[in-house]
């Protein structure tokens, strides 16, 4: 039996595990990308990129007003990240304040908008990034991240109980080191030694694919992925086991 196309939102989706979740997606269903950065390349049939900051709670309103009730049957939210290597002596309020807004809140504020309608349907996939450092501690990052990425795993599994039963679920993507753009970058900005140290902290020896890291996203957006609740799948190549 074939699958119903469903609408996807992919928050981040110009960049990154996002990009290609969002290029996955779209050949069955429609997907519109939310981001900031432009979508470059062609356009897949199907794909609609919206300039949107979902950092900016009042944009957000704005625009799933406009949408009227062409809402998502699934939502990706993938906007966050933070490559610095800072210790906690080195962190501020600010950076912790930053690491919430960035991380957290759009998490928070596009599930609460777009939940209703999938209620509604009965039927709904939420897949929100993480990390590993939000498991465990990081040695590609720093506290105030890692404390951000911990309560987007708190909220999902909350949400996901709360939800159990209604055909929506909400489930978690933590990667671990993925050769992203942004990562690849700050690893080549590292000293060979710093370079060499990370690598013996993999037990693969090397870091992960956009593909590898797509793959488990997809997973949890499938009509077959309906038993999993507050589940956090971790791709890591074996860390924090």
């Amino acid at each position: 039996m074939t699958a119903p196309q469903r609408l996807a939102w992919v928050a981040g989706g110009a960049q990154g595990i996002c990009r290609e979740v969002a290029l996955r997606l779209s050949a069955h269903h429609r997907v519109v990308v939310l981001d900031v950065a432009p979508w470059t390349g062609t356009v897949p049939s199907g794909l609609r990129s919206v300039d949107l900051d979902v950092c900016d709670t009042r944009a957000v309103d704005d625009f799933v007003d406009g949408e009227g009730e062409d809402l998502p049957d699934i939502l990706i939210n993938g906007v966050g990240g933070d490559t610095r290597r800072l210790g906690v002596e080195q962190l501020t309020e600010a950076d912790a304040v930053s690491a919430i807004q960035f991380n957290l809140l759009p998490v928070v504020h596009l599930t609460v908008r777009c939940v209703p309608s999938m209620w509604k349907l009965g039927w709904g996939r939420i897949v929100n990034f993480a990390s590993s450092a939000g498991m465990s501690y990081s040695p590609f990052s720093n506290a105030a991240y890692a404390a951000a990425k911990a309560a987007v795993i708190g909220w999902s599994k909350q949400a996901g109980y709360e939800l159990a039963g209604t055909g929506v679920t909400v489930n978690v993507v933590a990667p671990g080191p993925i050769s992203t753009d942004r990562v690849v970058r700050a690893w080549d900005a590292l000293s060979e030694q710093a370079q060499d140290d990370l690598r013996r902290q993999l037990p693969t020896g090397r870091y992960g694919t956009v593909d590898e890291a797509a793959s488990a996203v997809m997973m949890l957006c499938g009509e077959e992925a309906g038993y999993m609740i507050g589940s956090v799948v971790n791709v890591t190549g074996g860390l924090y086991l």
